[in-house]
């Protein structure tokens, strides 16, 4: 039985076809080679069309009917850099004498992105710097200078937001005081200002959190426990801790005024 398989072995072929080959004339010869080539060819253009079926097969499972069923996915939008807050503006020269100190304590803000939001609020903190300047340059002698003008910033971010906080603090030496707190909080997905926001929601304070800390100081000054945030009026110190005034009322009928730091 194992006489009868080797004769189709592939190296008795080989040796078979090649001993024919050595003897047959140029025309056998070249209907060998004709013949071989032509089986090579054969094999290749089937090997070409299985490979067609397969990437057409494939395209339509992809794109289904000329592409109007295909699935539409979305790209996923480039994570954009967090812009950085630097310094437009710095001025301290002050003068300490008499209870009174007077003179400028400046730094302002600019916020380092290039969309319109960002340019609007750099050219408000130009204006100002350019008004401040104006007053450093008629002050004169600080030692009898009148006023006061202290302005700072606080700034800080979160995955969407850039939040800055500006301080401006004026006071005369007759004792006139005013405290002015501008907030900027820009969308840097978006590039644009949000003005519906809530400050402890930015500062990541809840209503239990406010609480805890407010009756604290209400227990210390003996006024009733509050029992909800409303009424409360929240603002950023010049320290750039999150603040909540509140009104309380005394046993003797009188309203008064309390600011609680709660960051």
């Amino acid at each position: 039985m194992s006489s009868k398989l080797y004769k189709y072995k592939p190296k008795y072929l080989y040796r078979k076809y090649k001993y024919r080959f050595k003897k047959a004339n140029w025309q056998k010869k070249t209907g060998y080679i004709l013949l071989v080539v032509g089986f090579f060819v054969f094999v290749g253009l089937g090997l070409k069309l299985a490979l067609d079926k397969d990437l057409f097969n494939e395209d339509r499972a992809n794109f289904g009917n000329f592409g109007f069923d295909r699935e539409v996915t979305t790209r996923v939008p480039v994570k954009k850099k967090t812009p950085q807050v630097g310094t437009l503006f710095e001025l301290n020269e002050t003068v300490a004498g008499a209870g009174f100190t007077a003179g400028f304590s400046i730094k302002l803000p600019e916020l380092l992105a290039d969309s319109k939001a960002a340019k609007d609020m750099n050219a408000a903190m130009e204006a100002l710097r350019d008004d401040l300047k104006e007053k450093y340059k008629h002050a004169g002698n600080l030692s009898l200078y009148p006023y006061l003008y202290d302005v700072s910033y606080h700034a800080f971010n979160s995955k969407e937001y850039v939040f800055i906080s500006v301080y401006d603090y004026f006071e005369s030496k007759d004792g006139e005081q005013k405290v002015k707190n501008t907030y900027y909080l820009y969308d840097y997905i978006n590039e644009v200002m949000v003005d519906d926001y809530h400050l402890p929601d930015l500062y990541r304070y809840s209503e239990v959190q406010m609480l805890e800390v407010v009756n604290a100081k209400l227990e210390a000054v003996g006024a009733p426990f509050a029992n909800s945030a409303e009424g409360f009026e929240f603002f950023v110190d010049r320290a750039g801790k999150l603040c909540a005034t509140l009104t309380i009322v005394s046993d003797s009928g009188v309203e008064k005024e309390i600011t609680v730091t709660l960051d």
